[in-house]
């Protein structure tokens, strides 16, 4: 592999030779090329096989079939990409394939800068690889090499080169930031910092942010104004217009897959992707006289160990607006359908994300911080006042928030009735999880971006027969741990790098059971063990009580570290066989001396809430751990 950058661009030069010595190896011959034509082109220099010695030249008879297809059409994606197909005719096990290819490029948007990656075999592999740079007088990039090859560099007047042969695998280690090399890479740019990144991009979205004078969407700025009193709630109106009135479809074609299209064009077509929904969203606020920016974020790896990489567009897949409104500063997404919270953080845990400005702004590292809502709430309320040998009437919620729920929504706001019917039946445990279900709904609140759905029934409780001392017992839903799992990796892995936690991973489960009426000296009592402890930058939080004749538990995990060191690693690991996982039950006493039952480990809490006290879908602080 060869790039070479000169006046006109950036050209990639493969050169491959494979023998084939199984049947799966003939696979090879499926040959493929796919190339943005706003860019450039392939030029195929060689296709041959040699077969005995004898070199038979494909190319003389055979051509290569050109068409456009749109791989991503389903996700809603149109990359204009131009693709190249061959199947090489007569292939044969003990043939050699020889291929060799120069596909040219130079970015509509971005002339003089080239940037990219060129990777090296990870795994263990027969034969022998070069990866160079070459360049011309004055077009010389930087570049960096990453993984093991950093130490096989051989540097030239115009080139660096790294060779390998036989190469060994390359260690990944497992659960490392990305910041920590992933392969065998050599990565290249031209820009000369993040700041001109930032100032490169910045013009393409001022000069696609203009509402044209006498357009319609004037007049729906001035019926938000006139409408709307505070800025956030003009903020929120503009959001919701831009995520409902213009479909998401990823536009690549023409050099789009770095400029927007302006406002004029995805107003009138009503469809776009982030760019174009960033920019018609950056229109309405500025034109409401509200400050906003576009800031490039990646999605795919939420910007992590950006720090440790070369300054490129290529390292973002994304963008949204940051705004200043009613004085402070929220983010805002044109193509989460249904999110228009007023969030001062990010929608998801970006670490590093890039503002666009006109003076070119640097990387900005965030602050990892805490989810304050639960991901995930399940809320289980269960009345077995009827009597043990019978059925108790059971009532559950699942509220969901984030990505999970904007997306559920879409479901099943698509479904004919049947089908809603048996997916939100599914969603709540299925037929075998209930003795009875009687009904089923499901809703969707736009200021939290959450939805619930929930289901009343009949169900059965599996009372066990206890000791001695209990007439009868059952466990408590929702309210025993599973233990965390160790912290540990293979010794050829580097066990000196932290570990990462999973930043979004914040769930909790409420539960309230009302057992049946006692008499005489019986008493009902719960064995749940209060716990808030720390393992590992995961915080466990669970709490218990026995009041009004109610068992009432609260228990959550949650992520209050998104990455430990090896040494925190250890600590958790030694932590881990003292933790309590053990299934909480509730029990009917024979002999109940009552006394308080209240299980809270910390201090500050002086009840437990029941399912019932809390509207959990506005305020679930009683999930998280106190400080």
């Amino acid at each position: 592999m060869q790039a070479h950058f000169d006046d006109e661009g950036q050209h990639l030069y493969e050169h491959s030779r494979f023998l084939i010595q199984t049947s799966e190896g003939l696979a090879l011959g499926n040959l493929t090329l796919a190339w943005n034509p706003a860019a450039g082109g392939p030029d195929i220099h060689v296709l041959k096989v040699i077969r005995d010695g004898e070199e038979i030249d494909i190319l003389k008879d055979n051509r290569f079939s050109i068409f456009q297809r749109e791989g991503g059409l389903e996700q809603s994606m149109l990359d204009g990409l131009l693709t190249a197909s061959l199947q090489v005719p007569g292939l044969r096990v003990g043939d050699e394939l020889e291929f060799a290819v120069t596909t040219h490029s130079q970015d509509p948007t971005l002339p003089d800068h080239s940037y990219g990656i060129l990777l090296l075999p990870s795994l263990p592999s027969q034969g022998a690889y070069r990866a160079r740079l070459t360049w011309d007088d004055g077009h010389e990039p930087h570049w960096t090499a990453h993984g093991d090859i950093s130490e096989m560099v051989e540097s030239g007047r115009n080139s660096v080169t790294v060779s390998i042969a036989q190469p060994d695998q390359f260690v990944v280690t497992e659960n490392a930031p990305l910041r920590y090399p992933m392969g065998r890479i050599i990565e290249y740019s031209a820009f000369e910092d993040w700041p001109e990144v930032s100032c490169s991009l910045y013009p393409l979205y001022e000069q696609a942010a203009v509402i044209p004078a006498g357009s319609e969407l004037e007049g729906d700025v001035a019926r938000i104004m006139r409408n709307h009193s505070s800025e956030s709630e003009r903020a929120r109106a503009a959001l919701r217009l831009v995520q409902d009135q213009v479909r998401y479809v990823y536009v690549g074609l023409n050099g789009g897959n770095l400029t927007p299209a302006s406002v004029e064009e995805t107003w009138e077509r009503r469809y776009g992707d982030c760019k174009d929904k960033t920019v018609l969203l950056l229109a309405l606020l500025q034109a409401m006289g509200i400050e906003a920016e576009p800031v490039t974020v990646s999605l795919s790896t939420l910007g992590a160990g950006l720090e440790a990489y070369l300054p490129s567009p290529g390292q973002f897949d994304h963008v949204l607006v940051r705004a200043t409104v009613d004085g402070q500063q929220v983010w805002l997404d044109g193509t989460r359908h249904g999110d228009t919270r007023m969030n001062s953080q990010p929608p998801e845990p970006f670490r590093n994300v890039l503002p666009l400005t006109r003076a070119g702004a640097e990387l900005e590292t965030l602050p990892f911080t805490p989810p304050e809502q639960p991901q995930r709430i399940n809320i289980t309320e269960m009345d077995a006042t009827a009597g043990i040998d019978r059925d108790v009437v059971t009532t559950m919620r699942m509220i969901l928030r984030g990505a999970d729920a904007l997306q559920l929504r879409a479901v099943l706001q698509s479904l004919p009735p049947d089908a809603l019917d048996q997916t939100l039946r599914n969603i709540m445990g299925g037929e075998s999880g209930w003795k009875e279900l009687q009904q089923l709904d499901w809703s969707f609140d736009e200021a939290q971006a959450a939805i619930t759905v929930s289901a009343t029934g009949l169900d059965e409780l599996d009372w066990d027969r206890a000791d001695d001392w209990a007439i009868t017992e059952i466990s408590i839903p929702g309210a025993g741990f599973y233990p965390p799992a160790q912290r540990r990796r293979p010794p050829q892995q580097d066990c000196s790098l932290p570990y990462l936690n999973d930043p979004y991973a914040f769930t909790c489960h409420v539960t309230t059971i009302k057992p049946p009426e006692t008499f005489g000296s019986q008493g009902w009592e719960h064995d749940v063990d209060a716990m808030n402890r720390q393992i590992g930058g995961v915080a466990y939080w669970r709490v218990a009580d026995l009041n009004d004749g109610e068992v009432r538990t609260i228990m959550s995990t949650r992520t209050v570290m998104d990455e430990i060191t090896a040494a925190q690693a250890e600590e958790a690991n030694a932590a881990i066989p003292d933790f309590d996982n053990a299934v909480s039950h509730v029990a009917l006493r024979r002999d109940f001396d009552g006394g308080s039952q209240l299980a809270v480990a910390g201090g500050g809490i002086s009840a437990v809430p029941a399912t019932y006290d809390v509207n959990w879908l506005n305020d679930a602080s009683a999930c998280r751990a106190p400080s």
